[in-house]
């Protein structure tokens, strides 16, 4: 159940995935005299357009609020002015289920581990070159003979236009995909390394 009243939108884009996916409903209520917290997910109306965004304030200050998108490499570039805010997104429905959506310091926290990369301190070369070795383990699976190492994901299924696509989730982290026009899981490094895919869904 989510208070009244509150203003519902469906959510589009990739800015915010997995935070957000289209096409969730947004739950977003006005701010009423209330401050606007570092991690709340905002809707806005974007400066210089007469389109809508939903974003994740990175800061405040006196300055304004910056943005940023769970899903984006670099912050919005505008600084908002709290007048243009419509309101927070405090739950979200997706499908038949409508879940609250964490704000403040905790939703800030959430994303930061969402962005999260064990690969980040490496450089593409490197992958290139570590690439072989990551497939061969893969395909022999012998990290996941070992049972303290295997993962049990969720799989979670979502209409798009192509047809059904399906997510793989370790709690709110997503590690990998098959998407509706294709019949082989797409997978994150170093995911593949324990998740046996003769088991997941084709």
């Amino acid at each position: 159940m989510t208070p009244d009243p509150a203003k519902k939108l469906i959510y589009t884009g990739p800015s915010m995935n997995p935070t957000l996916r289209e096409p969730d409903i947004l739950f977003v209520f006005p701010y009423q005299g209330c401050k606007i917290r570092r991690g709340d997910v905002i809707v806005f109306q974007i400066p210089g357009s007469k389109r809508i965004g939903t974003h994740r304030v990175i800061s405040t200050s006196r300055n304004g609020l910056r943005t940023r998108g769970d899903n984006n490499p670099e912050t919005d570039p505008y600084i908002l002015k709290p007048d243009i805010v419509m309101g927070v997104v405090d739950y979200i429905q997706r499908g038949k289920k409508i879940k609250r959506l964490a704000g403040g310091s905790v939703g800030y926290c959430r994303a930061l581990l969402l962005r999260f990369n064990p690969f980040s301190t490496l450089s593409k070369q490197a992958l290139n070159l570590l690439y072989p070795l990551y497939d061969r383990l893969s395909r022999l699976g012998l990290l996941r003979k070992i049972p303290l190492l295997r993962i049990q994901p969720q799989v979670y299924s979502f209409n798009t236009r192509d047809g059904v696509e399906l997510h793989l989730f370790i709690g709110s982290i997503p590690i990998g995909r098959r998407p509706a026009s294709q019949k082989t899981w797409q997978i994150r490094r170093p995911y593949r390394l324990f998740i046996d895919e003769s088991i997941l869904p084709d």
